[in-house]
This record gives C-alpha cells, sequence and structure tokens, in this order.
C-alpha cells in the first residue's frame, strides 16, 4: 500500500466517524459532495444533452481528465476500501490497535502493583477506550455483522486477545471457547455499572473467575 492509499484510507476512516456522530447505525455508504465529483458528473449530463455541441464536450473531457485524481481522493468510504465491509474490518482494526495499546500499558501497570490483577486490568482497558471512542464503538456495534465470516472472525479476534490477556482462558484451549469467553467477559463489562468497575481496585483485589464461571 502506497502512502497515498494509506492516507485516504485514514481520511476516510474519520469521514465515517464524523458522520456517525448523529446516527450510528446509519448505512455507512454515502454520496460525496465533492465539486470534483459533481463536476464529472454535470460533464456526463452535458454530453448526453441534446444541445451538447462538440467544442463544449471537449472542454468537458478535458475538464474531466484533470479532475481523475480529485476525484480518487473523493470518494465514498466504502469505495476507498472496495465494500463495506472491507470498511467495517479497517474500523475494528482503528478499534483493536486502540485497544491493545491499552491493554498492554494496564497489564504493565498491573504487574508493577502488589494488588495488581489481570482481569480488572483488561476489564478498564477495554472500558477506557469504549469511553475514548464512543463513537468508533457505536458503528462497530451497528455494523460488525457476526453472521459474515469475515466480520465474525474479527469480533472473535477480539474476543480471544481479551480472554488471554485477562488469564481467564490459556492458549492451549480451543479457540472457539477462549472466543466464548471473551465475549461473556465483555458482555459482563458492559452490562455492569460503571462506577463498580471504577471502584474495584479501591475496594479489594478481584481475581479472575474460573474459565468454567465464565463459560456459565
Amino acid at each position: 500500500m502506497s502512502w497515498t492509499d494509506h492516507y485516504r484510507r485514514r481520511k476516510a476512516l474519520d469521514t465515517v466517524l464524523a458522520r456517525a456522530e448523529a446516527d450510528p447505525a446509519a448505512p455507512l455508504t454515502g454520496t460525496s459532495t465533492s465539486p470534483a465529483r459533481d463536476l464529472v458528473a454535470q460533464t456526463s449530463a452535458d454530453q448526453h444533452s441534446p444541445n451538447h455541441h462538440s467544442p463544449n464536450h471537449r472542454s468537458a473531457h478535458h475538464r474531466s481528465a484533470h479532475q481523475d485524481s480529485a476525484d480518487q481522493d473523493s470518494a465514498g468510504p466504502a469505495e476507498v476500501f472496495g465494500s463495506t465491509e472491507e470498511l467495517v474490518l479497517a474500523l475494528h482494526h482503528k478499534w483493536m490497535q486502540q485497544l491493545t495499546g491499552r491493554v498492554g500499558v494496564a497489564l504493565a501497570e498491573a504487574e508493577r502493583s502488589p494488588d495488581g490483577d489481570r482481569g480488572d486490568a483488561v476489564g478498564r482497558a477495554w472500558l477506557a477506550t469504549a469511553e475514548a471512542q464512543p463513537v468508533l464503538r457505536a458503528v462497530l456495534d451497528a455494523h460488525l455483522d457476526t453472521t459474515r465470516p469475515a466480520l465474525r472472525a474479527a469480533a472473535e479476534r477480539e474476543q480471544r486477545m481479551v480472554a488471554l490477556a485477562s488469564g481467564m482462558a490459556e492458549l492451549t484451549e480451543p479457540a472457539a471457547q477462549t472466543a466464548a469467553i471473551g465475549a461473556a467477559f465483555i458482555t459482563l463489562l458492559r452490562s455492569a455499572p460503571t462506577h463498580t468497575v471504577a471502584r474495584r481496585r479501591s475496594t479489594r483485589s478481584v481475581r479472575p473467575e474460573p474459565v468454567s464461571a465464565v463459560e456459565r
């Protein structure tokens, strides 16, 4: 991937999240309002106009050719990534970058603390990421369709990471079981009152539940 493609994709993700602030569940495909794209659309209309003349056609064609690069830059987010599914995968990758970074820091801090706990640290990191990226999390909640294999695989990677990092599962356990444990833990985090999670460290050290308990 070239740097140009990298920046186009990053800009597309920023555009999606900015639009989603009003309604995270709205379709992720949108129509660009770029003047460059409007010009190309107008050029096409001019070419099919009954009053069309050859000089105007040549001029319009010339303008259209010179707008190709700008038109690519103004493509809709789904166009930039090739499909809506690839766009959602890119959004989830952005989420995972944020989450794994926070989890790493939280685990390092837990190791330095005499009463540090991996499960508590990972739970706090997940909630902190969701708090820092509320629109991104809401978009993923609305569009990460786990009936689609690629999107389900992405969700399960997150779940396995959470389960393993928290100490609730081991690498030797089946992947499906590890994902189920992580999913249960995330569901528990999201259903618990925020103040309960925030006060855990100040009240007592909470050890991860046994795997059998998490599965239930």
